[in-house]
């Protein structure tokens, strides 16, 4: 026997506008308990969406399609965080590579392009989103935003500048005084994050009274030639006692450099790096900015629902702030003569 959201409505005893608006992604305009009863007695009745009919009745799909580039960076932590943020909102997601779409052909353009089979985008092009690209999402009216990416004209990405002073201060707050930054640009075409964390680093120094030191090598090094420009920073005579690294490859770089210097980490050397996760692949557990991809992936499908809702709200870029620093073993207060 098929389920209707009237027999839910009777079981439940509210209206069936209420059990439409919850099933169909509205819930957050109820009280968490009504929402959790009514779903609840859906699965219990086995109550299944026809998410064709509700496509044809509503005008939607409740899809928002996931675009990647050429060079993405989309880690399982910010996929997973998508996906949950928009099954929350009664959304799901699909996934479209474009590396190889020949996009001056019209037969090359994906489907997604060419059909309206979602609701709204997400793209994710870790350089920048070239304007062929952004010309075609446009042509499309829908509404779209860009994630991890400085983009006009909508982005939501983390607040790296935010994130280079966190971490700063971080070692700041334990009692070190010569800090270094050090960062290695694996290209030509950098992230908006490699300033803004370098920049962070500076203002928290800055603000200390300390004079910045930071080293951002040349892109394109070997593991080898990263290694070995470390060595030579901790080989001065006026060695940093703390490094704040870019990212986890980064500090991994710094580990093997200070082993190479016969210097101990936490003993001689403290660490602190930003990254998806805590990394132990060098034998220690570095401390961690982890990145806010949770309230990343909330952010971006909060503002793409409220746009498909009133589509004449004005497009905006949010930084969302690092609050999370998982402490490992390789920052320790600083000695004591």
């Amino acid at each position: 026997m098929t389920i209707s959201m009237s027999d839910i409505s009777r079981a439940c005893g509210v209206s069936r506008q209420t059990v439409g608006y919850i099933l169909n992604g509205r819930g957050h305009l109820f009280k968490g308990e009504t929402q959790r009863k009514v779903w609840r007695t859906a699965e219990r009745m086995g109550y299944r969406v026809n998410a064709s009919a509700r496509a044809m009745r509503t005008g939607r799909s409740n899809c928002i399609a996931l675009l990647l580039g050429t060079f993405f960076y989309m880690p399982k932590e910010l996929l997973r965080a998508i996906n949950f943020a928009a099954e929350r909102r009664n959304y799901h997601i699909t996934l479209t590579e474009l590396a190889h779409a020949d996009l001056s052909q019209p037969a090359s353009v994906p489907k997604q392009l060419k059909e309206i089979l979602a609701d709204a985008f997400l793209l994710n092009w870790t350089f920048g989103v070239p304007a062929d690209v952004m010309a075609l999402v446009a042509e499309t009216r829908l509404p779209f935003l860009c994630i991890n990416s400085n983009e006009p004209p909508g982005s939501v990405l983390p607040d790296d500048l935010q994130g280079g002073r966190m971490a700063t201060e971080h070692l700041l707050e334990l009692g070190h005084r010569r800090i270094s930054y050090v960062s290695f640009v694996p290209n030509d075409i950098p992230h908006y994050s490699e300033h803004e964390r370098a920049l962070g680093y500076q203002q928290a120094m800055t603000a200390a009274g300390l004079a910045p030191d930071s080293q951002v090598a040349p892109p394109n090094l070997t593991p080898r030639q990263r290694i070995q420009a470390v060595v030579e920073m901790l080989s001065r005579p006026d060695r940093p006692e703390a490094i704040v690294a870019y990212s986890s490859p980064t500090a991994i770089a710094v580990h093997m450099a200070a082993l190479h210097c016969g210097l101990d980490i936490p003993r001689d050397l403290s660490l602190v790096t930003i990254d998806d996760r805590p990394h132990d692949m060098t034998g220690i557990a570095f401390d961690t900015l982890l990145l806010p991809w949770d309230e990343v992936a909330e952010t971006s499908l909060d503002q793409l629902v409220q746009r498909l809702d009133h589509p004449d709200q004005p497009v905006q870029t949010t930084r969302v702030p690092y609050h999370q620093l998982c402490r490992g073993e390789s920052a320790v207060p600083a000695r004591r003569a």
